[in-house]
């Protein structure tokens, strides 16, 4: 499989990693034209939680469904930029 095609799946992206890359072979390269470079061990990510039934309502903090939805719908990561 060709790691960019990943960047290209508009839909259950999640699912089609799954089933075309298996060993996580595309972890070890840029999928995206627009990416700087693969993630470097490190570097930090900052993961964007934005639908309310993934915070706990009485805490404010981030529920286990925000993760178990990470598994098979995907969930938003960026690089935190330095200046």
């Amino acid at each position: 499989m060709n790691c960019s095609e990943i960047y290209n799946v508009t839909s259950n992206r999640c699912k089609f990693v799954q089933k075309n890359d298996s060993q996580c072979n595309c972890e070890k390269v840029s999928v995206s034209q627009y990416s700087p470079g693969r993630i470097e061990d490190d570097e930090i990510l900052i993961r964007q939680i934005y639908s309310p039934i993934h915070i706990d309502q009485e805490t404010g903090k981030v529920n286990s469904l925000a993760f178990d939805d990470a598994k098979d719908k995907g969930m938003s990561v960026n690089r935190k930029t330095y200046k």
